[in-house]
């Protein structure tokens, strides 16, 4: 994937290498330029506790800028 095609509403990276990951994640991040970034996951497995925090911050609207949420 090219972190400078256009992205949908959602977008699903997988794959077993962690630093191709993260180079991507990263190159999304300098190419959307979102206001806001949740990180979910990368410290310990995500519950439903974090599942309802993401449903409640995707609600949340940074005016016209974006929100990127990642969930490892």
């Amino acid at each position: 994937m090219d972190p400078s095609q256009p992205l949908s509403h959602a977008q699903i990276i997988y794959g077993s290498d962690d630093a191709e990951r993260s180079l991507f994640i990263e190159g999304v991040i300098e190419t959307v330029k979102p206001r806001l970034i949740h990180r979910f996951g990368d410290e310990s497995a995500l519950g439903i506790d974090d599942i309802h925090e993401v449903r409640r911050r995707a609600h949340l609207t940074p005016g016209d800028e974006k929100q990127l949420f990642v969930l490892e």
